[in-house]
């Protein structure tokens, strides 16, 4: 049970923005407006949220079509899966220079950290805290379930008639 739910999670939050963005990067020599984003960070938040938006995406039509059942939640996922298996296989095979280890790593960050403004730098230092104390959050409540007010009590009407495949009189559609 563990595995799905690590499962879901990654399918959630980066799966699918991935898998976008890498077809977007090799796309992008025929239609320029695919261009991806320069840098690790850009990719991570563009990632996260084009995972999002294809999960909702999804999430509707299946609801409208009437489809949205375990199996083809499963297929969904099997197709990723596949995606992910493709992209890898195909990927470019980056070659590492001898010698450069942690000094070298050390240096890019002196580099990166000095190339940026202050308040870049503070406010990447304090999202990075924020994302340590949710991380701190998420293996210290691991196993345990609605420690604190969870949005599941509020929108639990919501999500029943959304896993019924219908949508909830309160939306405005039929």
């Amino acid at each position: 049970m563990f595995l799905l739910g690590l499962l879901a999670f990654l399918q959630t939050v980066c799966i699918p923005g991935f898998i976008l963005l890498r077809v977007s990067s090799r796309w992008s020599g025929r239609f320029p407006v695919l261009r991806g984003p320069d840098g690790t960070l850009a990719r991570v938040v563009y990632g996260f949220g084009l995972s999002l938006l294809f999960n909702y995406l999804l999430v509707f039509l299946l609801t409208a079509r009437r489809l949205y059942h375990p199996f083809a939640l499963y297929a969904v996922i099997a197709l990723e899966i596949a995606a992910l298996v493709w992209i890898w296989k195909n990927r470019e095979k980056k070659t590492t220079e001898p010698g450069k280890g942690l000094e070298h790593t050390v240096e890019k960050v002196k580099t990166f950290f000095a190339s940026r403004p202050l308040m870049y730098n503070v406010l990447l230092i304090a999202a990075c805290g924020v994302i340590f104390v949710y991380a701190f959050f998420f293996l210290y409540f691991l196993g345990t379930v609605f420690e604190h007010w969870d949005p599941v009590t509020g929108w639990n009407r919501f999500a029943a008639d959304w896993a019924a495949n219908r949508f909830h009189p309160v939306t405005g559609s039929q």
